[in-house]
């Protein structure tokens, strides 16, 4: 009895169940450089039409308002265990109390659902060398008939100068 009984509390201490109570973050996590799980990007040539438009622009605004508002918490990311290149350049890092600068760009419009993809860079990461640029990411889904945002998607991406 005592033994199953301990058995119970510990896959209760473990189980997703027991998180349930604890704040959510608001946001997914994802490796860095990897594919943001639900986002879409459409090639630059079809965004140029449309990445200007007010509901676009109204996405953009709401993203930059909840990062903003989530920025405590984005503070807390371990970015070392995000980060897949310039591992030890990461290490220690903390990202600014502020977020400083944030620039938004539209990525695609589903046409049938009507939803846009959007993504916002905020600041830049350390890395070793000068050449490499790494920033934090945030993307979203955006949903312009209900004004809301889908659920936010966190990463580092970057590229090389030559």
């Amino acid at each position: 009895m005592v033994r199953t009984s301990f058995l119970a509390m510990a896959l209760l201490a473990v189980s997703p169940a027991s998180t349930a109570g604890a704040p959510e973050t608001g946001f997914t996590l994802v490796p860095e450089m990897e594919r943001p799980p639900g986002i879409l990007e459409q090639p630059e040539s079809e965004r140029r039409s449309f990445e200007k438009s007010d509901e676009a622009q109204r996405g953009l605004a709401r993203l930059e308002a909840r990062v903003r508002s989530l920025w405590p918490r984005l503070r807390e990311i371990d970015l070392v265990e995000l980060s897949r290149y310039q591992v030890e350049a990461t290490r220690g890092y903390r990202l600014p109390a502020e977020p400083g600068e944030l620039r938004g760009r539209t990525l695609a419009r589903e046409a049938a659902a009507g939803r846009w993809h959007l993504e916002l860079r905020g600041p830049r990461l350390p890395a070793r060398y000068d050449i490499v640029h790494r920033y934090l990411y945030v993307f979203a889904t955006y949903d312009p008939a209900s004004g809301e945002l889908g659920e936010l998607v966190v990463t580092i991406r970057g590229w090389v100068l030559e």
